[in-house]
């Protein structure tokens, strides 16, 4: 294995590793190895933020003396499987980002950063992650759903996008119906049957007839409700 500074020591002689080039910091007391390339963080942010790496790290801390935990250097940097350096380097901009009062990212990199919150159980910077995903121009609302459903976010955030689809005068297209699911679909178009539902003379918008047999379920309960009290139906 090559001697210079662009490589970290590991024991697998035949695999060129490399230092990540804005993540290998010198103040740094965490070594992670994401494939081939290794980072330096500091662990104060893992620790503060997440559950997941709270734990993980607590229990390393047990083994032994600091100096010989590991993670401590290069030579026991700790492994993170199931992840992509690149991706890696978009979640720990949260962290480290170059201005104080915005961050500007993809919503790709975004979603790749809500993605990593959820599995290492970062709730606050979920809500970092949606928040700039909801205010992103250029993100429909079908996009959002998908995003937020395969990422376990709230369904309190996901019932104003079914709302707001039900609201749209034209119909969904054909592309979007890729990123729905047959759930999605259920809420949506029951919503629009609602809203476009016929009316008695004098008296209040009448619901679906096909409702009556789904509003065991607490999901549509609570759909319900809110469509009820935005629209007063």
């Amino acid at each position: 294995m090559s001697d210079s500074d662009d490589s970290c020591t590991q024991p697998t002689p035949t695999d060129t590793l490399r230092r990540h080039e804005d993540y290998y910091l010198p103040g740094g007391d965490l070594h992670l190895l994401v494939g081939r390339t290794c980072f330096r963080i500091h662990s104060f942010f893992f620790l503060r933020e997440s559950l997941y790496w709270k734990n993980r790290l607590a229990g390393l801390a047990s083994t032994g003396m600091i100096h010989e935990r590991p993670g401590f250097d290069e030579n026991t940097a700790l492994h993170i499987e199931g992840v992509e350096a690149e991706d890696f380097a978009h979640f720990l901009q949260v962290f480290y980002n170059p201005r104080y009062d915005a961050y500007n990212t993809s919503l790709g990199n975004w979603e790749t950063i809500l993605r990593l919150a959820t599995k290492w159980e970062c709730p606050r910077i979920r809500e970092i992650a949606v928040d700039h995903i909801d205010k992103l121009p250029g993100v429909g609302d079908v996009q959002k759903v998908k995003i937020y459903r395969d990422n376990q976010v709230s369904q309190s955030l996901i019932i104003p996008l079914y709302i707001a689809l039900a609201r749209r005068s034209d119909s969904l297209e054909r592309a979007e119906f890729q990123y729905l699911d047959s759930e999605d679909l259920y809420y949506i178009v029951t919503a629009r049957e609602m809203l476009r539902a016929p009316t008695p003379e004098g008296g209040a918008r009448l619901a679906s007839p096909c409702l009556q047999s789904r509003t065991e379920t607490g999901s549509l309960q609570l759909f319900m409700e809110r469509l009820r009290r935005k629209f007063k139906l």
